[in-house]
């Protein structure tokens, strides 16, 4: 496989090896925020990924977060994007953990967060020149 990691597990989950089949114990266990890369392969509600460590196996899709959602966005802002955009991209997340973990990564970017529902954002003040 190749590509940037795509996603991170969000919570400690069971991986398999061969495949999650009823009636195996898992192979073992993925760390919470482990870094992986997820292919196209399905097996139900599994999905098959690459870990930073170089482990090929199957986890549960729902353990699976999207990676530096943030960093990416920051770089697409920088290239003409809009906080109305970000906004959007924080309806992807799927629990207030991630999502306050991301505000404090903008804010420390320099961002202003407004933490009401929907946020909203304010993209740091760059001087003039």
């Amino acid at each position: 496989m190749k590509g940037e990691f795509s996603h991170r597990t969000s919570k400690d989950t069971f991986y398999y090896i061969r495949g999650p089949e009823q009636g195996y114990r898992p192979d073992g266990t993925l760390k919470k925020d482990t870094k992986v890369r997820r292919t196209d392969e399905v097996n139900g509600p599994y999905t098959r990924v690459e870990t930073e460590n170089d482990v090929i196996c199957y986890v549960q899709e729902r353990d699976l977060a999207i990676y530096d959602t943030i960093d990416a966005y920051l770089r697409l802002f920088k290239m003409g994007g809009s906080a109305a955009v970000l906004k959007r991209v924080f309806a992807f997340f799927k629990n207030d953990e991630d999502r306050e973990r991301e505000v404090e990564r903008l804010e420390a970017a320099g961002w202003s967060v407004k933490r009401n529902e929907p946020f909203e954002f304010e993209p740091p003040k760059t001087p003039h020149s």
